[in-house]
Parts: structure tokens; C-alpha cells; sequence
């Protein structure tokens, strides 16, 4: 089930997961105490080529971002792993804060520890962090070529079991293969059309459905069985179906950046600061596992009347 061109989806998927909440992982300053961060941003995806790393520093509240003004240049970029016996030097990409690795034959290795080493002009540390990246995620079986939406039938998927002694989390990404406004499943659109236009149909492209624990997906047999939120399915028809396993610091970036975006409890005065594990910035040095497969999500009549909130 793992190939290179149905795995491209992944990185397309995390990278609009991870990058709408990298600005908030900056510690909140009054405008009069406001002090500048460098933002680092990359994240390794097993077995594919080494990622970019975009360096930025944020900028004032009110002010807006781009990548031109907010680039750092001139910066000297490494990723290396003894464990994998790998050097990856990078060069910047023109007038942007991107920096593209110089060789692009070079994958990513499963289970490896990978340091990432920044030396900026006029800094005086380093910016570092590492990741270990997961075991590879194979999807095993459980595969359905046809499912209806919100049926009594939800979507499962078996995957290779988790070294032992290990707890992993995952995401799904469902990227609809023809996005068309006609077949928004019935959460979305409501969600489109109650929008007053501050929410696009591209949208919904790509949706996640949040971490999902291993634990609550192991059958009798300790196999994991991963069951697709249908929350996770914005259209109906053809859709790429992403399993993600997730490294450490990706696990701890994405589950804090819910309760800065609004996905918590929590009182105002109790929100927390993005979890990143970056020395010297602040943002995502992570890493992914990940398989995919395809399926065909189709309507459900009984509900072509009804837009329910998806479970």
C-alpha cells in the first residue's frame, strides 16, 4: 500500500495541519514588552526526501505576516543523524525564508534521530531540536472500495502493530481526488453556507480528524484498527484516506495548538503556550510515519435532507 506518489498526499496534509498554527506558538507580549522569536518550521516524513526548513521571526499582533518580510537570510542549515549516518547541508531559496535541501536523493530514515542545527548572523546560540522518526506505518488489511456516509459500517482500517512497550497517535487526512460544492457531506456544508463567505470550498480540500489514541483502536489479537472519524470526511466520492502516526513533537504541537485555536475548556486566563520542542525558537521540528488508501465515500439517503453533525 506504500508508494511514493500516494505518500506525497501526507506531506501536503500535515503541512496544512502543522503550518496555520505555527505563528501561535510565540508566547503572548504586551505591545510595549513585545520582543522578537525566530520561527522554525520542518517536519521529516519517513521515507521521502529531506524536508524544507523555513526560518522566520514573528512580527507584531496586528501586523501582517509574509514570508519576504519575515525571512531571516544568510542562515547556516544542517539535518544530520549519526544513527543513520546521514549530513544534509541547505541553501536559501531567493528572498524567501525557505531553505531547500542541496541533495534530493536522500530519504528519510524510519526509527533514525535527526538533529536540526541552525547558526543565524548576529545570533549567539545555535537554534537546535531533534526528532526520532516513527516505525514505518503499513496498512494491512480492512480496506472497503465503497462506504456509505455515517452508515452503522464506519470505515476501518488495520495497520502494522506498534514496537513493543510503545504508545502511538495518529491522524487521518481525507483529500477529496474531485472536490465539487454539490457533494460537501451535510456538517461542511452547513458549515459553507453559514460561512458569510469567511470560509472557502478549498477549504475543505484536506480535513483531519483531530489525534486519535492507539489504545482505543487495539482488537483482541493487540492489532491496531483504526476507525475513521466521520467528521474526517468533507465530500463525498473519491477520496485519498491518510494514516498518519506521529513522532513526540509533532504529538505535543498539534494536541496544544487546539487550545489556542478554540478547542478547549479552558478559561482565557488558563490557556497554555504551544508545546514545541525547540531550542532558541519557537515552532516544529517533527516527524511522520505514514500509509494511504483510497475509497469512495457515498450518500446516505437518509440523510440528503438532514445536515447532521457527523460522529
Amino acid at each position: 500500500m506504500r508508494s511514493t506518489m500516494n505518500r506525497r498526499f501526507t506531506l501536503l496534509s500535515i503541512t496544512s495541519l502543522l503550518s496555520i498554527v505555527v505563528l501561535w506558538s510565540c508566547s503572548p507580549y504586551e505591545q510595549d514588552s513585545y520582543q522578537q522569536e525566530y520561527i522554525v518550521e520542518a517536519y521529516l516524513v519517513e521515507g521521502q526526501m529531506f524536508p524544507t526548513v523555513t526560518l522566520t521571526t514573528s512580527g507584531e499582533l496586528f501586523d501582517p505576516f509574509t514570508l519576504r518580510d519575515q525571512r531571516v537570510d544568510g542562515a547556516t542549515v544542517i539535518i544530520e543523524s549519526s544513527d543513520a549516518g546521514q549530513l544534509m547541508t541547505y541553501q536559501q531559496i531567493d528572498s524567501s525564508g525557505i531553505y531547500a535541501p542541496t541533495d534530493t536523493t536522500q530519504k528519510i530514515k524510519a526509527t533514525a534521530t535527526y538533529q536540526l542545527t541552525i547558526d543565524v548572523p548576529d545570533k549567539d546560540s545555535p537554534i537546535r531540536a531533534t526528532t526520532t522518526v516513527p516505525e514505518p506505518l503499513t496498512v494491512l488489511g480492512g480496506i472497503t472500495d465503497r462506504v456509505v456516509y455515517q452508515s452503522s459500517e464506519q470505515l476501518e482500517i488495520l495497520v502494522s502493530g506498534s514496537p513493543a512497550g510503545q504508545q502511538r497517535f495518529f491522524i487521518f487526512n481525507t483529500i477529496s481526488q474531485a472536490p465539487k460544492e454539490d457533494d460537501l457531506t451535510p456538517f461542511y456544508k452547513a458549515t459553507l453556507e453559514d460561512s458569510d463567505g469567511d470560509v472557502l470550498l478549498e477549504d475543505f480540500y484536506k480535513v483531519s480528524s483531530g489525534i486519535l489514541n492507539e489504545a482505543n483502536f487495539l482488537d483482541e489479537n493487540g492489532n491496531t484498527v483504526l476507525r475513521l472519524p466521520w467528521l474526517a470526511v468533507s465530500f463525498y466520492g473519491r477520496n485519498a484516506i491518510v494514516a498518519n502516526v506521529l513522532d513526540k513533537n509533532s504529538y505535543d504541537f498539534v494536541r496544544s495548538q487546539s487550545v489556542q485555536l478554540g478547542g478547549s475548556t479552558l478559561s482565557p486566563g488558563e490557556i497554555q503556550n504551544v508545546i514545541n520542542h525547540v531550542e532558541g525558537a519557537v515552532g516544529i521540528f517533527g516527524s511522520i510515519s505514514s500509509d494511504t488508501i483510497y475509497t469512495t465515500i457515498e450518500r446516505n439517503p437518509l440523510l440528503e435532507f438532514t445536515a447532521l453533525d457527523p460522529r
